[in-house]
């Protein structure tokens, strides 16, 4: 799951409260999802550093990651949304589908965040 933060761009944004809060709920998840992969003994997936063109107006460039941020979540949610009832082990199930509700919410707010500005 790749993700960036205000503190890649070299002009800082003021991002909003529920910005950071999708933030810290995400790593809450990816925190999840980590313990899950162990415990199946899976590997835990290289993610490559965020790449992200800081010159411009810091209110385009906040635009971009929160757009890049929806179609993350978006990509997220379609491919998993469909598994997770086959998933054998129930608190797995939970824990996945319980990320995939919060990231459908964290979407929301994304948008709400790009009309709002």
């Amino acid at each position: 799951m790749e993700r960036k933060t205000s503190d890649t761009v070299k002009n800082p944004a003021d991002f909003n409260n529920a910005y950071q809060y999708v933030i810290n709920r995400e790593d809450t998840q990816v925190a999840w999802l980590v313990n899950i992969l162990t415990e199946l003994g899976r590997p835990i997936p290289e993610v490559a550093a965020a790449s992200l063109a800081s010159d411009g107006k810091k209110d385009v460039v906040q635009q971009a990651i929160i757009a890049d941020d929806v179609r993350q979540q978006t990509a997220f949610v379609e491919k998993w949304n469909a598994r997770v009832a086959s998933m054998p082990n129930a608190r797995h199930r939970r824990m996945l589908q319980a990320v995939i509700d919060e990231t459908t919410e964290h979407s929301r707010l994304s948008e709400q965040m790009t009309v709002r500005q």
